[in-house]
């Protein structure tokens, strides 16, 4: 009898030391799962060291409301609420930055980023992601964001690429349009040598020159004359520049039939109105061609010039909500719907994590280790999702994703009237522009 209550004794300690055991290991592998998380970059304050997330109502009219159409976008979809998001702040410094999110995405359960909202960010940003695998919807920056946009697998663009800007300008300054004005103004008469003369202004970054250097080469090859090619550091130093070459150069400024000027994404391009007021001053009136062009804090007189154009991506406003009629919102708005909808998607296609009994004798390596696994698969899926999305997107258009990005792209050639007032302008505006002129030139006013 003695001996009996000796096993039992025994056994009851076992167990217990088991429970203990597993209890122990239960609560370490609890601890270690954290929540999936999906992450923003915008260019917006840093948050405080309590990590609370940062103040919007700071940010730039742009920024402030592409992140509100964006939040208003998550909403329509079920499930977002199982996944918590990170919002990471643009830096000043790409270096500091790529350094920051390199260290982020290395100890973190992100697995879709959304962002950034400039050009140089955005870029380091979609490097970033294709190297830890991690896909990138890109909503608000456009341009080329590496030297060869093909060899990036997990960079989901909804902006246009240099090359898509390019291609407009072939139509914009078509190689016809020579033929046209001398059948419609010199008709029997001989043809004098004329040149049709074009300033370009590009940001000095990457995107800046890549685009430049595009949409340069085909006006070239198309007849006109690029008579400025030149980078600017920021918009006060292009007034300063352009002041510069009229008071060392007033001759061929006097010649410049239309002035490119080629900004950051959403740019307000604030001193627009003095620029053009040198040209004015003269009595001139060349055509200005904006791109990266956004009017949010801008000289009213800009609202009133005739000869002031953005060229821009085309959203569909007609299946927008109601209360969005600003761009940016409306960009964040079908960036945020795209992103609640695939995570929803894949919440429902993801197998589940490996359980508690399949982790429960592994060791704290190998629990990590299967972590990762499911990570890099839950990514894929998300990837894979996003990929077949071919879908009629609020305020976006038709998206699919599984093609040459600027295939889902339109851009249109607008006048801004007001902040979010603009009326769309046909290609011909540059064709009457110059038979104009020429017709001035030559007087030749008797032939029509």
């Amino acid at each position: 009898m003695k001996n009996s209550t000796k096993w039992i004794i025994a056994i009851v300690c076992l167990l217990v030391v088991i429970g203990v055991v597993l209890f122990i290991v239960i609560r370490n592998i609890e601890k270690e799962k954290t929540q999936f998380e999906f992450a923003t970059i915008w260019q917006v304050g840093t948050a405080d060291k309590e990590k609370m997330p940062p103040d919007f109502s700071k940010a730039s009219d742009r920024v402030r409301m592409s992140r509100q159409g964006f939040v208003k976008g998550l909403s329509t979809h079920p499930g977002m609420e199982n996944y918590e998001e990170v919002i990471i702040s643009e830096s000043s410094d790409p270096r500091a930055f790529e350094n920051g999110i390199a260290d982020l995405y290395a100890n973190s359960n992100i697995l879709l980023t959304i962002g950034g909202t400039t050009d140089e960010i955005t870029m380091n940003a979609s490097m970033e992601m294709n190297y830890f695998k991690i896909p990138i919807l890109i909503p608000f920056a456009d341009g080329d964001f590496s030297s060869d946009d093909s060899a990036q697998p997990y960079s989901i663009r909804m902006t246009p690429t240099a090359q898509k800007y390019a291609e407009y300008f072939n139509g914009l300054f078509s190689s016809n349009l020579f033929t046209y004005i001398n059948n419609v103004i010199f008709m029997d008469r001989s043809i004098p040598e004329y040149a049709i003369n074009v300033a370009v202004f590009f940001l000095d970054n990457y995107n800046g020159h890549n685009t430049a250097v595009n949409i340069t080469q085909v006006i070239m090859e198309n007849g006109y004359n690029v008579d400025v090619f030149s980078p600017y550091p920021s918009l006060p130093e292009l007034q300063y520049m352009i002041q510069s070459m009229w008071l060392n150069d007033p001759e061929r400024m006097n010649e410049i039939d239309v002035v490119l000027i080629i900004g950051e994404d959403g740019e307000s391009m604030a001193g627009m109105s003095g620029i053009n007021k040198m040209w004015k001053d003269r009595n001139l009136e060349p055509l200005f061609y904006l791109v990266g062009f956004l009017p949010y804090s801008v000289e009213e007189d800009i609202f009133n010039a005739r000869n002031i154009f953005a060229i821009q991506q085309a959203l569909d406003f007609s299946h927008c909500p109601a209360e969005i009629v600003n761009r940016s919102e409306a960009m964040g708005y079908a960036a945020g719907y795209i992103v609640s909808s695939v995570m929803n998607t894949a919440q429902q296609k993801q197998p589940d994590e490996p359980g508690l009994l399949q982790l429960l004798f592994s060791s704290p390596d190998r629990r990590k280790s299967l972590h990762q696994d499911y990570l890099a698969s839950y990514r894929e899926n998300i990837r894979s999702i996003l990929l077949e999305m071919d879908d009629n997107i609020p305020c976006f258009g038709r998206g699919d994703f599984d093609v040459n990005s600027d295939l889902n792209v339109n851009l249109e050639l607008v006048r801004y009237t007001g902040i979010d007032q603009q009326e769309s302008v046909g290609s011909g505006v540059l064709t009457d522009y110059l038979i104009d002129k020429i017709r001035h030139e030559y007087n030749l006013f008797e032939s029509e």
